[in-house]
Order: C-alpha cells, then structure tokens, then sequence
C-alpha cells in the first residue's frame, strides 16, 4: 500500500533489535514513557492508543528547506500500526476525551495532532533524576 525506503539502521540499534525487525524503520520511545507507561496507559484500549501515539510522534517532522511540516494522512497512521482508518480514529477520540491530545483537523485526511498534553502528563510522573 505505501512505498517505504529502506530506513538508515544507527549502529547502536542493532544490538538491541535485529536488521529484519528494523527493517521498516523504527519509532522514537522515551524511557520516561517506559517508567510510566501503566499510568498514562489504563484499561482494555491501553496497548491500541500507545501504538496511535507511537504512529503520530513518529510521524512528527522539522520544517524542511523552509516547508512546514505537512501531518500525516490518518490511512498512513493506521496503516503504520496495523488498524483500519475507523479503529485509529476511535483511539484519537478517546485520547482526545480523556485530556491526553489536541486534535487540529487540517482537512477530512489530514489530522494535526499536538501531543502537549500527554508530554505534560509524563513529565509531572518522572520528575528529572527519578
């Protein structure tokens, strides 16, 4: 469905995962998230909405040559973490309700998710140096 270059492996990745498992590339998971993970994910949707905010931090982009960052299409983001376009947007709604997201629609394809709240919240449960 989507065209995915082959993705520039660091060294340092290697020993922690395989060159197969990285094959498509890899998304970005603080080590605060990890130590609070429990608390910040709850209940029988826990495991889908990590995978959504997986996907829309991966997805995050600088600026380029003066481009500003286009959002994702919401068919990339579900397709990234195997969902259907229904699914990955029932898990925006619920992040969105429960104070986790801000979800700037840019257009019916495109959703400009700020993930502010949810770095809030992980930064109040892992003080620095805890």
């Amino acid at each position: 469905m989507f065209h995915r270059p082959s993705p520039i492996i660091p060294d340092a990745y290697i020993p922690k995962w395989s060159k197969a498992v990285l094959a498509e590339g890899f998304a970005p998971f603080p080590k605060r998230l990890m130590r609070c993970l429990g608390e910040v994910f709850k209940g029988r949707d826990a495991l889908s909405q990590l995978q959504v905010v997986l996907a829309i931090a991966d997805s995050k982009r600088l600026p380029k040559n003066g481009v500003p960052y286009r959002p994702s299409t919401l068919s990339f983001l579900a397709y990234n973490v195997g969902m259907d376009e229904k699914r990955f947007l029932e898990h925006i709604h619920q992040l969105r309700d429960e104070g986790m997201i801000f979800v700037h629609d840019n257009d019916e394809n495109h959703f400009d998710v700020d993930l502010g709240p949810l770095l809030r919240k992980i930064e109040e449960l892992t003080p620095s140096g805890s």
